[in-house]
């Protein structure tokens, strides 16, 4: 049940976090946007459209977290690739099918951005972390 409530958890962080790009991008372009119009102008409404993209922003916060749980007894740089990698083939299989990346060449510079995306929240995980385990130990000593 708790890995349930976990995956659960998760999917709405990935919605979450798809929205909130949005809504940048729509802000940035001065404009809403619920997608990029070769996906949208290629499904049957809007409606399902909308139901694809969320549903697959929620599978970023499936996938992170699915991910998260395979790797863990790993090592930390093994564990991190990997997670990385799951990610990164993801994040390239949703862009080119909700169109966001139209050729090779933007799914590269995309990918650019995603790695230094995932540089950033892994830094600032990873401290997170260590500075709590320095607290733990010395509240054990």
């Amino acid at each position: 049940m708790k890995y349930l409530k976990n995956l659960l958890a998760s999917f709405l962080v990935g919605v979450g976090i798809g929205s909130i790009i949005e809504i940048s991008i729509s802000l940035a372009i001065g404009e809403i946007t619920l997608g990029v119009p070769a996906f949208l102008n290629g499904q049957d409404s809007l409606l399902k459209a909308r139901i694809i993209e969320i549903i697959l922003y929620g599978g970023f916060g499936i996938v992170s977290f699915i991910g998260g749980n395979i790797i863990k007894k790993d090592n930390l740089l093994k564990a991190s690739l990997l997670h990385f990698s799951i990610l990164a083939i993801y994040f390239i299989i949703v862009g080119f099918y909700l169109k966001w990346l139209p050729n090779i060449q933007s799914a590269v510079i995309s990918l650019v951005f995603f790695i230094i995306i995932y540089l950033i929240i892994w830094t600032v995980i990873y401290f997170s972390i260590k500075a709590d385990i320095e607290k733990l130990n010395k509240k054990f000593k």
